[in-house]
């Protein structure tokens, strides 16, 4: 079975044009669709191949694979980057060889094609005592599929070289890529003499228009031993939301005071927060984790959480037994440990009549954080009184900011810590869905939050909200007519 159809493409047989040639697999008139299956495009040609010099062959011909052409990575975005009618699709997922370390500009990186997974970079690296300070979620993502697009993890430690930290970009070193013209052009975070690259910055903020990455550099340092305490939060969604919104901000405070951070889910249905709340651990003389933090229970707690949380992740459920260990909140029996940093679940398709998350992505200034929780909160209660909906809750995550970025959601701010405050919901299919999400773009846009083109739905709708997230001049061989709106809508924005 091709890998499109795995995640949702489909082909009429009686349309289908099949080639295989050169082990380049090439079809004609078929659809596809993202994990969640609420988007859904029908690209002229769709070509999965296999070596970059395939890649480079699909971009210099231009009659055989028409533009616009974008590449693809696991199809996990909830909104409608994907759409391509008319074009030509890359699917990148068999260029994922993992080539090993390799220096740049004194960093020890690990250089990978952009087929690879998070979870395969993460797998690679643990076995060398080596980790990437990203960590996602969804391991089954691509770091192609990414590298031009927005990303979250609440990461602890240091920061990255590029000054960032807590999402992929932040980890980024250098990026080989393929031109409208088919040649190969490394670009790099830092130059010959050492500074920073401002051009490089722009290219992050390009969404892939400028070219298809095909192999990235990621910074990786000696995994960082962790502590993760849980943590159970009243919340009774009565209106009254000051009190999980500070008790949330000073669990981030007090981590962060330690190189450590949290990350939230807020349930709207069961009452609660569930938090992990994540410390680096010192080590020893002899690299092992020190035991500063008691966790008696530690391989069960670890087991138990990463099977409910993968379990429910991906379901968008939020269990009422959770409330059951409000007891022993905060408390070392609710602790555990780890030698590094997590690779990431590695999500299943799933039926379309089986629950799957779906969720908009949202970024503020946390030294908003009360305020906008409060206000977030509210909103979506008001939401449900006058129209019925309910969202199923957020999820917060915290990212370091490095001040140097052109576009996105950590532009605009200069150096500093955001938050991510995402809605979550079941059903991407729910028809109550996207208009709640409109109403709360619109919302956010008013209280100084930005968006991701590739993580909030609909944003297609608000091109100018969503022009936060692009920069530098779109090469029209790799502009979709969906990204095009963007740019086109900062050209008209004011200066």
């Amino acid at each position: 079975m091709p890998w499109c159809q795995l995640f949702g493409c489909t082909q009429d047989p009686a349309k289908q044009a099949l080639q295989c040639e050169d082990k380049m697999h090439v079809e004609k008139e078929h659809t596809f669709t993202n994990w969640m299956l609420n988007s859904v495009t029908t690209p002229s040609v769709y070509v999965e191949v296999t070596s970059i010099e395939q890649v480079q062959r699909v971009a210099r011909d231009g009659a055989k694979f028409p533009s616009p052409v974008r590449a693809i990575g696991a199809g996990l975005s909830p909104s409608d980057i994907h759409q391509n009618d008319d074009g030509t699709i890359i699917a990148m997922h068999q260029l994922r060889k993992i080539y090993g370390l390799e220096s740049m500009d004194g960093v020890d990186c690990l250089k990978a094609e952009a087929g690879a997974t998070f979870a395969d970079v993460q797998e690679y690296l643990h076995k060398q005592g080596l980790e990437m300070a990203f960590s996602a979620e969804i391991g089954s993502a691509t770091i192609g599929g990414t590298c031009f697009a927005t990303t979250k993890d609440s990461s602890i430690g240091p920061l990255c070289p590029s000054g960032g930290l807590g999402d992929f970009q932040s980890c980024l070193m250098g990026i080989d890529m393929v031109g409208a013209d088919g040649d190969l052009k490394q670009h790099r975070l830092f130059d010959t003499d050492g500074r920073m690259c401002s051009s490089f910055q722009t290219l992050l903020g390009s969404q892939g228009t400028r070219g298809i990455a095909v192999v990235l550099y990621i910074a990786t340092r000696k995994c960082i031993a962790v502590s993760t305490t849980l943590h159970l939060l009243k919340f009774k969604n009565d209106g009254k939301n000051d009190g999980i919104a500070q008790e949330l901000y000073t669990l981030h405070t007090d981590a962060h005071a330690q190189g450590g951070n949290i990350m939230a889910l807020i349930s709207a249905q069961q009452g609660y927060a569930f938090v992990e709340q994540r410390l680096p651990l010192p080590a020893t003389s002899t690299g092992t984790a020190t035991s500063i933090s008691a966790a008696p229970l530690s391989a069960f707690v670890r087991a138990t959480n990463e099977a409910v949380k993968q379990f429910c992740f991906q379901r968008c459920m939020t269990p009422a037994v959770l409330h059951l260990l409000r007891p022993f909140s905060g408390t070392r029996l609710l602790r555990y440990k780890d030698a590094h940093r997590r690779g990431g679940f590695r999500y299943p398709m799933r039926a379309r009549d089986q629950r799957r998350l779906t969720f908009a992505y949202y970024s503020f200034d946390a030294e908003t954080f009360t305020a906008t929780a409060e206000q977030a909160l509210a909103f979506t209660q008001e939401y449900k009184r006058e129209t019925g909906f309910s969202v199923g809750g957020f999820a917060v995550y915290f990212v370091t900011r490095s001040g140097h970025r052109d576009a996105g959601p950590y532009a605009g701010k200069g150096a500093g810590t955001s938050f991510s405050f995402d809605p979550i919901y079941h059903d991407p299919l729910d028809a109550r869905w996207p208009v709640f999400v409109r109403a709360f773009s619109k919302w956010a846009n008013e209280h100084g939050g930005r968006p991701a083109l590739n993580q909030t739905p609909e944003i297609q709708t608000d091109p100018e909200f969503g022009s936060l997230c692009v920069s530098g001049v779109p090469e029209p061989r790799f502009t979709s007519e969906w990204i095009g709106r963007f740019f086109e809508a900062k050209k008209m924005a004011p200066s």
